[in-house]
C-alpha cells in the first residue's frame, strides 16, 4: 500500500498517484486510512495490473 498525507475527497477512488519526477502513475487511490483520516490508502500500480489481469479485465495503457 501507498499511504498519502492528504485526506481522501469523496469521489476520489480510482484516481491516479503521479510521480512527479517523470510523470508516472505509480498507484490508484483507493481508500481513506481507517487509523487515520488524514491518510488516504492506494494500490501500487503493479498490484492492479496484476488483479486485472488474474480476473482477465482488457484494459490499455498509454506509452511514452
Amino acid at each position: 500500500m501507498i499511504v498519502l498525507d492528504i485526506p481522501l475527497s469523496p469521489g476520489s477512488s480510482g484516481s491516479p498517484v503521479y510521480l512527479d519526477a517523470d510523470r508516472a502513475v505509480v498507484g490508484v487511490v483507493e481508500r481513506r486510512a481507517t487509523s487515520n483520516s488524514a491518510h488516504t490508502l492506494a494500490i501500487p500500480t503493479r498490484y492492479a495490473i496484476e488483479l486485472l489481469n488474474r480476473l482477465d479485465v482488457e484494459y490499455h495503457t498509454l506509452q511514452k
